[in-house]
C-alpha cells in the first residue's frame, strides 16, 4: 500500500514539473559589450538598453554587459555579432567597421556634417539609409544613431594654427579614409586599437590622438597627454547595433522590445553627449591638469573636404554625402 502511495505522489510531482515546464516562458540571454566603463556615456547607455527591455518585455530575459571592452574592441564585437556568437550588442563606430563595409567610414571622417544641427536632421532622416542598409546586410541591425559631440585633438604637447604637424604621429582608426585625411591635413597618422592608446602615448608610439572629452577623461588620456586643442573637426557618430542571428532567434514581442529600446537608448546617449560636453570639457581643465586650447579649423576642413568627396565616389557614397550637404 505504502509503495503504490510513494508511487502515486512520484507521478503527480513528475508530472506538475513536466506540466510547468512546457508551460513556462524560455528565458533569453541577451550579452552587450562596449568600450567604456559603467560610469562612461557608454556604460549607461547600455545599462538604460537593459532598463528598457526589461519594462517592454514581461517575459524571463538576462542582460549581461560588459564594459571596458572585456570581449573585445568593437571591431571584434560587430564581428562576433555579424556571426550570432559571444556579443548580442553593442555600440560601435562607422570607423571601426570598414574590414566589412567601406563606405561605413564615410559617417567617421572629419567635416562630413557642417554642424551638430545637420548631424542631428542626418541621423533622424533617411540621409543615411544607404551606408545603414550595407552594414545590415553584413547581418548587423542598428537601431539608432547615437553621438553628437565633437572629436577634437589630444596631444602630448602644445599645438595651435601655426605649429608644423608634419612629424606629428597622430593615432587614428583602422579606416583607410581616416588615414588619407589626416594624411592630408598635415599630421602622420598612426592606426592603433583604441586600447592601446594609453600605453602608445606613454611610450612615444603617438604624440596624440582625436576623441570626444567623455572618452580621454575616462580613459585618463590625460595622465599622459594633458592638451586638448578643439579642432571640432568630427562629429562624433556610433550606431546601436544588434546581432541579426541573435534577433532572429528571439520572440515577435522581445524582439520588438529590444528594437524599441534600442532606438530609445540610441536617443538617450546622445543627450548625454550633447548634455555633457561643455560639462566634462571643464572638469578636464578644472580637476585633471588639462590645457584647453582654442582652434581654428578652417585650415584643416579646406584640406580634408577634397579627399572625403574623393573617397565618396570612390566608395559610390557620393549621394551619402549630397543628401547631408542639403540639409538645411
Amino acid at each position: 500500500m505504502k509503495s503504490k502511495l510513494l508511487l502515486l505522489v512520484v507521478i503527480i510531482f513528475t508530472s506538475i514539473v513536466v506540466f510547468s515546464s512546457v508551460n513556462a516562458e524560455a528565458k533569453y540571454t541577451i550579452v552587450g559589450c562596449v568600450t567604456f566603463p559603467k560610469t562612461h556615456f557608454f556604460g549607461m547607455t547600455a545599462d538604460k538598453f537593459a532598463e528598457l527591455v526589461h519594462k517592454y518585455y514581461k517575459g524571463d530575459v538576462d542582460i549581461k554587459i560588459h564594459y571596458n571592452s572585456e570581449l573585445g574592441s568593437e571591431t571584434d564585437v560587430f564581428g562576433y555579432m555579424t556571426q550570432g556568437v559571444s556579443v548580442d550588442f553593442g555600440i560601435i563606430t562607422p570607423g571601426s567597421i570598414t574590414r566589412w563595409e567601406k563606405k561605413a567610414a564615410l559617417l567617421s571622417a572629419p567635416f562630413v556634417f557642417k554642424d551638430v544641427d545637420t548631424w542631428k536632421k542626418a541621423i533622424h532622416s533617411n540621409a543615411l539609409d544607404k551606408i545603414k542598409n550595407t552594414i545590415e546586410d553584413k547581418g548587423v541591425k542598428i537601431f539608432g544613431w547615437e553621438g553628437g559631440s565633437f572629436r577634437n585633438l589630444i596631444l602630448k604637447n602644445y599645438m595651435d594654427e601655426k605649429t608644423d604637424t608634419s612629424n606629428l604621429k597622430l593615432r587614428v582608426q583602422k579606416s583607410p579614409l581616416q588615414q588619407k585625411v589626416f594624411t592630408a591635413i598635415g599630421f602622420k597618422p598612426v592606426p592603433i586599437v583604441y586600447q592601446e592608446v594609453y600605453n602608445a602615448l606613454r611610450t612615444g608610439v603617438i604624440d596624440g590622438l582625436e576623441n570626444e572629452p567623455a572618452g580621454y577623461r575616462d580613459m585618463k588620456f590625460y595622465e599622459v597627454a594633458p592638451y586638448f586643442v578643439l579642432s571640432n573637426h568630427t562629429i562624433a557618430t556610433w550606431g546601436f547595433m544588434f546581432s541579426k542571428k541573435t534577433y532572429g532567434k528571439l520572440p515577435p514581442e522581445l524582439q520588438k522590445a529590444v528594437a524599441k529600446a534600442g532606438a530609445e537608448a540610441a536617443d538617450y546617449h546622445t543627450s548625454l553627449e550633447l548634455g555633457g560636453y561643455n560639462s566634462v570639457i571643464e572638469d578636464l581643465a578644472k580637476n585633471c591638469g588639462v590645457k584647453v586650447v582654442k582652434f581654428d579649423n578652417s585650415i584643416m576642413r579646406k584640406k580634408a573636404l577634397p579627399v572625403i568627396k574623393e573617397y565618396a565616389q570612390e566608395l559610390d557614397v557620393s549621394d551619402v554625402l549630397d543628401a547631408i550637404n542639403s540639409i538645411k
